[in-house]
């Protein structure tokens, strides 16, 4: 299924890159969709469909890949480029909870993978602060519930306070965009305010996304 997959979106006449969901891996094991093993399905997506520095599509675009820093290089999902003074970068958030509390070994992928995640964040926000970029877009495809209460166990609780806080000190528009709806994309724009001539604080992600869930 994954090869006809990108045999259809390679063919877009546009520039495409797939940002993964739940559908594609973290809910593989369930027995309606085979019970594969989510992390081989995850490493299967990266090879095919996150393979080179471009987009699909007929019309390809050059990204930058988390993976050509060494210790991320796992991370090839993980992209990031600018167009019309906007950085844009995606990240690898799914829905089904972001993988966390269904066992040991997915609780250990997911803070493996989240804190990568902060990391690519982190750097794309500190490109953005440069005068010629006019803001940030996210994209990933967890809703990561800004609007509704958390369950007990809450495996976006971090990354909530990580945009939060981000978005507290760019003082550029930051866009969030998600498709865990079941029908449609759906952003969010965060902003906030901060005192005149308040300088940012280092690491503000690593910061934000130390306290435990």
């Amino acid at each position: 299924m994954f090869a006809d997959r990108l045999r259809l979106l390679d063919a877009s006449p546009v520039p495409l890159v797939l940002v993964p969901g739940d559908n594609d891996w973290t809910d593989c094991h369930r027995a309606g969709a085979g019970r594969h093993d989510p992390l081989e399905r995850l490493d299967r997506l990266r090879a095919l469909f996150h393979a080179g520095d471009r987009s699909l599509g007929n019309r390809s675009l050059r990204l930058t890949r988390q993976s050509a820093e060494e210790r991320f290089f796992a991370y090839r999902e993980n992209t990031r480029w600018v167009t019309s003074g906007v950085v844009f970068v995606t990240l690898n958030v799914p829905g089904s909870n972001n993988n966390l509390g269904r066992n040991p070994e997915m609780d250990a992928e997911h803070a493996e993978r989240m804190r990568a995640n902060f990391e690519w964040l982190d750097e794309a926000v500190k490109r953005s602060e440069a005068p010629e970029i006019r803001g940030l877009a996210v994209f990933a495809h967890a809703d990561p519930r800004f609007r509704r209460g958390p369950p007990r166990i809450d495996g976006y609780a971090r990354f909530r306070a990580v945009l939060q806080t981000h978005a507290g000190w760019l003082r550029k528009p930051l866009l969030y965009a998600f498709t865990a709806t079941g029908t449609a994309t759906a952003s969010t724009s965060l902003c906030a305010t901060r005192r005149p001539g308040a300088r940012s604080p280092p690491s503000r992600a690593s910061k934000a996304s130390a306290r435990p869930n």
